[in-house]
């Protein structure tokens, strides 16, 4: 799909900012910036953009607390996601893959950064999350409940983790499947949204969760 070159270079230079804006306030969320450079009508919706993808980016982008950081991190992402919009079974497998990061990938690093490293090893031997897997409930079930038990300090899930459930949570009504997995993942949704950097191994981890989440975005772009 063509992205306007200039255009990008324009929002890049302006810097990402959070919430929703008119099309003459000269900012953009990186949903809106990716409407602008595909050409699209303004919107923080754009057609061009998978909605599992879009709520993921939407979250993520509204969390970040200022403008470099955002533009840093989410405004390499604006070209690879425009044109990522495709069919509804693309995008249930998507969510399959946004819930199995959250869960076997992000949640397991944060254990581990709290020095639960046999926690983060259970969640890692779990069956992968996919949509024509069997479903493991009862193994989800008890091994998320061990996790959430050793989460004393290390508790808060990150941004990056909150954002991909939520962009999970987008096919939650139009798959048995994903709907099964929420119902035993969903919990974990209690936990906090920010994973503040209260030390230098806290900073780390999030920094380390954030660099998976961008090469999963390239992930989800690439299914078809």
């Amino acid at each position: 799909m063509h992205i306007d070159q200039e255009r990008l270079k324009e929002v890049l230079a302006r810097g990402l900012d959070h919430g929703e804006h008119g099309i003459d306030e000269e900012k953009a969320c990186v949903m809106e910036a990716a409407a602008y450079v595909a050409g699209e009508p303004w919107s923080d919706a754009p057609q061009c953009v998978c909605p599992v993808i879009g709520e993921m980016m939407r979250e993520w982008n509204d969390g970040i607390g200022g403008v470099v950081e955002r533009t840093a991190l989410l405004g390499p992402l604006i070209s690879v996601i425009v044109g990522s919009a495709s069919t509804p079974d693309v995008q249930v497998r998507r969510a399959a893959m946004l819930m199995d990061w959250a869960i076997r990938v992000s949640l397991p690093m944060r254990l581990r950064a709290a020095g639960h490293e046999s926690a983060a090893r259970e969640l890692e031997a779990l069956p992968p999350i996919e949509v024509d897997a069997p479903f493991a409930a009862e193994d989800y079930s008890r091994t998320l409940a061990h996790a959430d038990s050793k989460n004393e300090r290390y508790g808060e899930r990150s941004l990056a983790e909150q954002a991909a459930m939520s962009g999970a949570n987008v096919m939650v009504h139009e798959d048995d499947t994903i709907a099964a997995f929420w119902g035993v993942t969903g919990d974990t949704n209690r936990i906090a949204l920010h994973c503040h950097c209260d030390g230098d191994d806290e900073c780390k981890t999030t920094a380390a969760i954030d660099a998976s989440a961008v090469d999963l975005i390239k992930r989800l772009v690439s299914v078809s």
